[in-house]
């Protein structure tokens, strides 16, 4: 599930999640500041528990196979690095 709250300077979302194999965390929450332009001048974030090092996509690796990158790691990896990137 996914919820909105929008302040004056700020915004967050929440994620719920069903128990996954990815991380332990039950809900997830990314809070964006921005200025009186409307430009994002700050990103705060929970605290992932990963369930892993090995799942973890801050910490895998690019690797290189046959001179084409290729990501060692989850299928779904960009929206868990999302969540995970704070400015």
């Amino acid at each position: 599930m996914l919820t909105l709250f929008i302040y004056l300077k700020s915004f967050v979302i929440y994620f719920d999640f069903s128990k996954n194999p990815f991380f332990t965390n039950k809900s997830l929450f990314k809070k964006f500041f921005y200025d009186d332009n409307k430009d994002i001048v700050k990103v705060e974030a929970s605290i992932i528990a990963w369930s892993s090092d090995k799942i973890n996509p801050t910490k895998i690796a690019l690797k290189r196979k046959k001179k084409t990158p290729e990501w060692n790691g989850m299928k779904h990896q960009a929206f868990l690095i999302f969540l995970s990137v704070v400015i």
